[in-house]
């Protein structure tokens, strides 16, 4: 009984040990700093080379909308700890590809050695009842 207790405690405290560490877990669910669902479907990652700084870009969805969530963006210095900034594409009344009725998918920002400016590429088209 008393090795069982004690096995159990090395395991628990090995676990807790894993779980504050900074790791990657395949098929695991990742949490940002705020302690909320990373949102980014589809997205790809970008790395700002003046900061080393990553960038994670993707389609902003929730429960119960269909599309027409807009682009959201994290932040992160290692790859596993990731921070919200909002949206980087908010969905735009009326706009002709960014609307709230149109589905934007799979976005991906790429930086401008020319233009020295971000630019987000991404598909998008209306949502069609059926």
């Amino acid at each position: 009984m008393v090795k069982m207790l004690v096995s159990n405690l090395i395991l628990s405290l090995f676990l807790g040990a894993i779980a504050a560490a900074k790791y990657i877990i395949p098929g695991a669910r990742w949490i940002d700093t705020d302690g909320n669902l990373v949102n980014t479907h589809a997205g790809g990652v970008t790395v700002d080379k003046s900061t080393s700084k990553f960038w994670w870009f993707g389609e902003y969805k929730i429960q119960g909308q269909v599309e027409g969530g807009g682009v959201s963006v994290y932040s992160s210095d290692d790859l596993a700890t990731w921070t919200h900034h909002d949206l980087a594409l908010a969905p735009v009344q009326g706009h002709p590809y960014i609307s709230p009725s149109n589905i934007i998918q799979r976005p991906k920002v790429v930086y401008s050695e020319s233009s020295k400016e971000y630019h987000v590429i991404a598909v998008s088209f209306p949502i069609f009842q059926l």
